[in-house]
C-alpha cells in the first residue's frame, strides 16, 4: 500500500506501508493508517523519519530509548497510550530533550473526535498534565540536534545506574558510552575505580544494597 505524505506544500514523498500491526525480521509494521496521518498532518520533516513504536514501560531500555531520541536527528513517531503520554513528555524532558522542540499530539486521527495538539515538548506537557485522553494517540516528535558529549561522571553514573539493574559492567559501560558520546574505555576504567574506591553514586548503592539485603534473606 502507498500512502502520500505531504511535506507543507513543497514537497511529496511517497512511503510504502504495510498495515499489519506486528514487529517482524526488524521491521516495524504500522498498524492503522492513524500513525502515517500523524505524520502527515504534523508539520514536521518527513524527509528523514524513524517509526519508534512503543517505548519499554520502564528500566534501562526506556532510558536508553529516550536518552537516543535526544540527538535523533530524524522525525520520530511514537505510540503512547493515553494514559501516558504526559509521563512521556515528561520523561523526554527529563532525559535531555530540549523543551523548545516541536511535538505533535495527535487523538483518534481519521475518526470522528480527533483531536491534534501541537507546540513544543514544554508546552504540550502543561497543556495536558493532569488532563485524561482517551482513544489512540500518536506522538511526533521534531528531529534533534547534535550535542557536546556529557562529562565523563554522568556517563559513569549512568553506567553505575545500569549495573545496578542488572547489566553487565563491560555492556554498561559500552551502553552509557554510546548514550553521552564518551568512550566506552573511559567509562569502564571510571566505572572500575569508582567501585574499588566506593564512591559510586548514592543511587548504586542504595541498589546494590538493597540486592544485598534481599539475597540474605
Amino acid at each position: 500500500m502507498l500512502v502520500v505524505l505531504l511535506a507543507g506544500q513543497a514537497q511529496e514523498r511517497l512511503v510504502e506501508v504495510e498495515l499489519a500491526g506486528v514487529q517482524r525480521d526488524g521491521h516495524f509494521r504500522l498498524q492503522n493508517a492513524g500513525q502515517v496521518a500523524a505524520l502527515s498532518i504534523a508539520g514536521l520533516p518527513t524527509d528523514r523519519f524513524t517509526f519508534e513504536g512503543f517505548l519499554p514501560r520502564s528500566g534501562s531500555a526506556r532510558k536508553e530509548r529516550l536518552a537516543a531520541l535526544v540527538t535523533e536527528p530524524r522525525t520520530a513517531v511514537l505510540f503512547e497510550s493515553p494514559l501516558r503520554v504526559d509521563t512521556t513528555l515528561a520523561d523526554l524532558l527529563q532525559a535531555g530533550v530540549s523543551p523548545t522542540r516541536r511535538v505533535v499530539v495527535a487523538r483518534e486521527l481519521t475518526k470522528m473526535h480527533q483531536e491534534v495538539i501541537r507546540g513544543t515538548v514544554q508546552s504540550v506537557a502543561d497543556q495536558l498534565r493532569g488532563r485524561s485522553l482517551r482513544g489512540e494517540v500518536v506522538v511526533v516528535l521534531e528531529g534533534g540536534r547534535e550535542r557536546e558529549p556529557r562529562t565523563l561522571a554522568e556517563a559513569t553514573a549512568m553506567a553505575e545506574g545500569l549495573e545496578a539493574e542488572g547489566v553487565r559492567r563491560r555492556e554498561a559501560a559500552k551502553r552509557a558510552a554510546s548514550t553521552t558520546g564518551r568512550s566506552a574505555t573511559e567509562v569502564y576504567a571510571a566505572l572500575v575505580k569508582a567501585r574499588a574506591t566506593g564512591q559510586g553514586t548514592a543511587g548504586s548503592k542504595r541498589s546494590r544494597s538493597g540486592r544485598r539485603a534481599a539475597s540474605s534473606e
